[in-house]
């Protein structure tokens, strides 16, 4: 396909747009595909922001310490979502203390944003790499609030 390229045969590099500088050169995996379609993801604020697709790296670089795997230390540079409204609300009763006060919000993703891939046991559960400069939080909306 013109425009991509195998680097380090382990990571795909395009002509998209920009990767974070915190990517390690294995980053998105090169089993990731063009991220698309509607997903869910938990936020913190309606509207969503910015911030709420903040990778996991990014909100506590501590959790690569947990990782034993290399898919885990890739899931880590990466934000997770859900295919499906249930998983995301599933995820959060799951998990009450950290994401009880959680949004819903749902939105459309295009490749420009990044990639993704389905990730651990969940089959609702994916990982995306997302581009600097996505402006993700700009193609999603709040759908259900959190508990108060």
């Amino acid at each position: 396909m013109p425009g991509l390229s195998v680097e380090n045969n382990d990571t795909l590099s395009d002509e998209l747009g920009e990767w974070p500088d915190f990517y390690p050169a294995f980053v998105p995996p090169k089993s990731a595909f063009d991220a698309e379609g509607e997903l869910f993801r938990l936020v913190i604020c309606d509207p969503p922001a910015q911030a709420c697709f903040a990778s996991t790296y990014e909100e506590d670089k501590r959790r690569l310490n947990a990782c034993n795997s290399r898919e885990k230390k890739e899931c880590v540079y990466g934000t997770s979502f859900f295919n499906s409204y249930e998983g995301a609300k599933n995820n959060q009763d799951k998990f009450p203390q950290a994401l009880g006060n959680k949004k819903i919000a749902k939105g459309e993703l295009i490749a420009k944003m990044g990639k993704m891939k389905q990730t651990f046991v969940n089959p609702a559960h994916f990982t995306v790499w997302l581009r600097v400069n996505s402006n993700i939080h700009e193609h999603f909306e709040c759908v259900s609030g959190g508990d108060k």
